[in-house]
């Protein structure tokens, strides 16, 4: 309850039910993709080491294994295992279908990634470090998804990677201006995919 106060002290909610726009329908749908092999040579490494009960010194080792299951899921490359990114390739896929049946309305996509960059912690090496097709090599998977968008037909321009606004000059102000900058091409139709 303490929090919950000070939070409201210095935010403003407001429900949608509060404020009367129109919004658009969401569409989500689930995309079936089968494991790779490097995704479950990965998922049965994170099973057995989770059955042995971690010593002391290793107070995190299932946060350390679920953070590497999770990166897994979404692409071994994050880890630094080579794959053949069929995850990837198949959301590359239906973003293009949904540009295509959407071009009459400039109609915008957003996909979401909540962990985009390889990681190289000590404990991902630990546990991945021996596998087949490790590599260490650093991965960036917006970078990925933009090259295979691309590569499917949506011209560059239209693409749009939200993180490329932290590299915008001039401090706060010259993020917040890029990132507005931004969000205007994305409700304009100029850019019509935002990772």
């Amino acid at each position: 309850p303490e929090m919950m106060r000070l939070f409201k002290s210095v935010v403003d909610i407001v429900n949608s039910d509060q404020i009367k726009v129109k919004r658009p329908k969401m569409v989500m749908e689930a995309v079936p993709v089968q494991m790779s092999d490097a995704q479950a040579a990965i998922m049965e490494m994170v099973a057995n080491e989770s059955a042995i009960p971690p010593t002391k010194e290793e107070r995190s080792k299932f946060l350390t294994l679920s953070g590497i299951a999770k990166r897994a899921c979404i692409s071994p490359r994050l880890l630094g295992v080579d794959d053949d990114g069929s995850k990837m390739i198949a959301c590359a896929n239906k973003v293009k279908q949904v540009f295509d049946e959407t071009s009459d309305v400039r109609g915008a996509q957003l996909i979401f990634t909540d962990i985009f960059n390889s990681s190289d912690a000590d404990g991902v090496v630990k546990y991945v470090g021996g596998m087949d097709g490790y590599t260490g090599k650093k991965w960036n998977l917006n970078d990925h998804l933009k090259e295979l968008l691309v590569r499917s037909g949506i011209p560059a321009e239209q693409i749009g990677v939200i993180h490329d606004v932290d590299k915008a000059k001039g401090g706060d102000e010259g993020k917040d201006a890029a990132k507005e900058a931004l969000f205007a091409k994305v409700r304009s139709g100029e850019i019509r995919v935002l990772i």
